[in-house]
């Protein structure tokens, strides 16, 4: 599966995670905090361009959602983040290189029709924290200088 952009349903992924679901209970803001950090330290590994759309807030946008690589998108007052990702898949040129997360089962049936691709939001959890934990296991298997008694230097081509 080529995927190009992936869309995420900001509040759908949080209500499928129990740290989140935690940290939603106890303050809105750091549940987002956490679920955007957890997408954003997938950065290059998932698509070229990767957005995770909330529930409107009236166009307001909020300092400090300036991120690398991601896109925060709040849906317009008048629209649900489901209709924002809806729009946004329908108005794409290819569709058919879209990924969008949510467990909203009707969201899914509306963009697969419109040529995109889905997956849950807890088979994105596993599979992201699936792909994290080989990726630590990995460099905890690599040698490092101190191991093997070379330098820095040895890691880099003459």
């Amino acid at each position: 599966m080529h995927i190009d952009w992936l869309i995420i349903d900001g509040y759908s992924l949080l209500h499928r995670d129990d740290e989140f679901r935690t940290l939603l209970s106890r303050d809105l803001f750091l549940a987002r905090e956490a679920a955007l950090r957890h997408v954003e330290s997938l950065i290059g590994t998932l698509a070229g361009r990767v957005t995770v759309v909330f529930d409107g807030r009236s166009g307001q946008a909020e300092s400090g959602n300036e991120r690398p690589g991601l896109e925060v998108v709040y849906s317009p007052g008048h629209m649900t983040a489901d209709s924002h990702i809806e729009r946004m898949v329908q108005e794409a040129a290819h569709p058919e290189c879209i990924l969008v997360v949510t467990s909203d089962r009707l969201e899914r049936v509306t963009v697969m029709a419109a040529g995109a691709q889905c997956m849950s939001c807890g088979e994105f959890l596993s599979w992201s924290r699936a792909g994290a934990d080989r990726l630590r296991k990995r460099i905890k298997r690599m040698p490092g200088p101190a191991s093997h008694g070379g330098t820095l230097g040895d890691y880099f081509p003459d």
